[in-house]
Parts: structure tokens; C-alpha cells; sequence
């Protein structure tokens, strides 16, 4: 995990420690901000506690009295610290992010709830972003939110929001969906209030470089604030499809691979059968041997990945890599709500979505229509036997050729331009399959 941001709202009690040490050891961050530590100094002992065998630096700003402190601990393995800068209100560490090899700035929050400090927070960090032009993680509480329904229970504080879309437009950071949750605060009273006033804001040059970059809230335990974290996770959503790409063929090598596969499958049973084995010996010749031949598959990939970014570039003209990488994020299924439950595993996700369209189309309609009364064109005698003559040779190649090449039998197969360009090869298998009784 990159980061972790937690309100805790003290750290006095062992129970909260506790609760640090155990969200650090789990999920394992980089960086880990905490806000409101209510603590007047710090010392190598609290550090240890709160690290874990995962971090091993740390940098702490002192609360004012009984209210605020904040405290950074990071992995000084996967980030090199070269700038340190403490505010009241923020720690502003700079560095070198050891997994993408490039300078990052991480800047742990804590807003303030008055206005006119919030604004004077806000120009400060304005001024250290001018000051240092690199990327930013900004990080934390910041007691702000962007929109009306980011708030239940309060009213809605316009001049606040406006401030605060003008502080983030200024630095020019993103702000990724919350995954699992619409709120980050609860205040546990009777006339219940919630808000999302923890958050993660980001420089597209980050999203660029974690193009899956996710942001999650954690389940609240010890605070009433959850504890958030960003992350690019290795989402399983299960095998991928076969895709065929056309530059295969031009490959002659790979092409004898390819047809060898489909000549040398030899099994018995319906020609249905016959003709999905010799498909599926067909896509494992391909497979194997690009495995064999990776660098060279690696290089057109390259070539032909590069291609296709150009055409975006020309189709969505006027769109950032940011802006582009921000719409792809927001259309991500992170998470879906299954009769009010939400739901963030892929695996149950997947499950989902197969019961709910098995329920969907198991449903039996019970629209009766008449038609006796409809004026139907007939068919003529010679039009209804000729519809129940078999297919020549010369009606299936008119129908597969006039078809579009890049498209497949399905999710998981080879494209109608193999089809074609191989027709001689395989025609007679297919004829086979057509002229099978059903």
C-alpha cells in the first residue's frame, strides 16, 4: 500500500497503539499519517510501538494544549527522505519514491475547523507546492468537503467548499472515488452527522505512474474517523480472454505455429466437438508460441500499445492523460451493492453479477400475443423448401466474408480475419459443423 491517513483522535490510550500497530502490519504502506495525536512530544519508544516491523522512520508536529499533533512514520527502504518541512497544520516530507525511481512529495493534513486558519493552511501549502514543483500525495483530515452530499446532518458550508475547490484547483491535484464508503466521519450522537472530510488528493503525474491507483476506507474502530488508504492492488477478476490481434498474421512463423495446431488436432465425437478442439489447439499453438518468442511479441506490443495511445490522443482531443486516466477510474466497478450490502471482493462480485442475470433470465414472461389477426406476408411454396435446403460452400464464405474481421465467436476466440485468411485451411471442418443435423 502507498499510504495510509488516520484521524485518531488521540494516542494516548494503548487500546489506539494498538490499533495503529495492527492497521500498519496488515496492510503493510509506505507512507502512514496521523492526525490529531494529542501527544506533546514524541519519543523513539512510542515510534517503535506504532511501526511495527514495517516502518522505521518517523516525524511529529506537537498538539496545542488538548487538540491537534500530527505524526508521519515511513519506510525509509521505499522512500528516501531529502526535504523535511513542519507546520502546525502539516509535515511536508520530500524524497525519492524507490518504486517509480522519481522525486514525491508526502503531506500529511490536518485542517483546521476555523475558516480564516484553513485558508491561511491553504496558502501555505500553495506556496510550498510553487516552491517545490514535483509531485504531491497530499494526505489527511482536511475538516473540508467539496460537495453537499459529502455532508449529512449539517448545514452546508458553501463559502468553505468554494475555498477549498479553488485550493485544490490551484495546486492542481485529483481527487480519486472512495471505495467501500460515502462518509469518513460520524460524530455518534443521537442527531447523527456524517461527512467525508478525510481524503487523498493527487498529482496526475502519480495517477500516470499508478494508473490502478485505488483509495479505501477501512472499517472505524478505535476513532470516529476510518482510516483510508491508497493502493494499486493485483485485482484477481479471473482468467483473462483470448484476444487475437490482426499483426499476428503477418507473421508467417507464428501463422504455421497457428495452423499446424489446427491441422494436428486429432479427436473423435460431434462435429461441434471436433471443431471447438481444433479452436482451442489452434489458441494454445498461438500461446505457446509467443511464450517462446516474448521479446520479439514485447517489442510490437510496445509499437502497437504506442499506436494506440497516439489515436486516443487524436480521438479525445483536448483530454489530459489525467483527465483520461480520472473517466476510466470513475467507470471502475471497485465495488457494487448486492440487496444493500456492499460488496468489494472481486470474486463475490463476479458471483453476483452472474446469480442476478441466471435470476434475470430464468424469469418466464407471461406476455401471450395474438396473431391471428395480423396480415403476415406468407411464404411461397419453392420460398419454404428452399429455406430447408443445406448451406452451400459458397453461401458460408459470402456470410464469413462479408462479416467484420475483428469480430470474434465469442469473448474467448479467434477473430473472423483468421477465419478468412485461413478459409482454405478450415472451411471443411466448418462445413462439417453446419451441415450436422441439430
Amino acid at each position: 500500500m502507498l499510504a495510509i491517513s488516520w484521524n485518531i483522535r488521540g494516542l494516548g490510550k494503548a487500546e489506539k497503539k494498538r490499533a495503529v500497530r495492527c492497521l500498519v502490519e496488515k496492510h503493510k504502506p509506505i507512507m502512514l499519517f496521523l492526525q490529531e495525536t494529542k501527544l506533546s512530544s514524541f519519543d523513539n519508544r512510542l515510534v517503535r510501538i506504532l511501526r511495527g516491523s514495517v516502518l522505521n522512520r518517523g516525524m511529529g508536529v506537537e498538539a496545542e494544549g488538548a487538540s491537534g499533533g500530527l505524526l508521519s512514520l515511513w519506510n525509509e527502504d521505499l522512500f528516501e527522505v531529502k526535504l523535511c518541512i513542519l507546520n502546525r497544520r502539516c509535515i511536508i516530507l520530500g524524497g525519492v519514491l524507490m518504486a517509480i525511481k522519481k522525486e514525491v512529495v508526502f503531506c500529511n493534513v490536518y485542517g483546521a475547523c476555523i475558516e480564516n486558519e484553513r485558508k491561511d493552511m491553504w496558502n501555505f501549502i500553495i506556496s510550498s507546492t510553487i516552491a517545490v514543483p514535483i509531485p504531491w500525495v497530499l494526505g489527511g483530515d482536511f475538516n473540508s468537503v467539496l460537495e453537499p452530499s459529502e455532508r449529512i446532518g449539517e448545514g452546508n458550508h458553501t463559502g468553505s467548499m468554494r475555498s477549498f475547490k479553488s485550493f485544490i484547483h490551484e495546486i492542481k491535484v485529483l481527487d480519486i472515488p472512495l471505495s467501500g464508503m460515502s462518509f469518513t466521519w460520524t460524530n455518534f450522537r443521537v442527531h447523527a452527522a456524517w461527512a467525508r472530510l478525510d481524503r487523498f488528493l493527487l498529482s496526475p503525474e502519480i495517477l500516470n505512474r499508478f494508473p490502478n491507483l485505488v483509495k479505501k476506507g477501512f472499517y472505524r474502530s478505535v476513532s470516529d474517523h476510518n482510516a483510508i488508504g491508497i493502493s494499486e492492488p493485483k485485482v484477481d477478476w479471473g482468467p483473462s480472454p483470448f484476444r487475437f490481434f490482426n499483426w499476428w498474421m503477418e507473421n508467417k512463423e507464428l501463422m504455421l505455429e497457428a495452423i499446424g495446431g489446427w491441422k494436428g488436432c486429432k479427436v473423435g465425437g460431434s462435429k461441434s466437438r471436433i471443431l471447438k478442439a481444433k479452436m482451442k489447439a489452434t489458441k494454445l499453438s498461438i500461446k505457446k508460441w509467443l511464450l517462446l518468442n516474448k521479446t520479439q511479441v514485447s517489442t510490437t506490443e510496445q509499437l502497437e500499445d504506442s499506436l494506440v495511445k497516439l489515436d486516443n490522443k487524436a480521438e479525445l482531443e483536448g483530454w489530459t492523460d489525467s483527465l483520461r486516466e480520472s473517466r476510466r477510474r470513475r467507470n471502475l466497478i471497485s465495488d457494487i451493492s448486492f440487496d444493500g450490502v456492499v460488496v468489494t471482493d472481486p470474486i463475490l462480485i463476479r458471483q453476483g453479477v452472474f446469480d442476478f442475470f441466471k435470476k434475470h433470465y430464468e424469469n418466464v414472461s407471461w406476455l401471450h400475443q395474438k396473431i391471428e389477426d395480423l396480415s403476415l406476408k406468407r411464404l411461397t411454396e419453392g420460398e419454404r423448401i428452399n429455406l430447408e435446403q443445406p448451406f452451400s460452400l459458397d453461401e458460408v464464405w459470402e456470410a464469413v466474408e462479408s462479416c467484420d474481421g475483428n469480430k470474434a465467436h465469442g469473448p474467448d476466440g479467434l477473430n473472423l480475419n483468421f477465419v478468412k485468411k485461413n478459409w482454405e485451411v478450415i472451411k471443411v471442418d466448418y462445413m462439417n459443423f453446419i451441415e450436422t443435423d441439430p
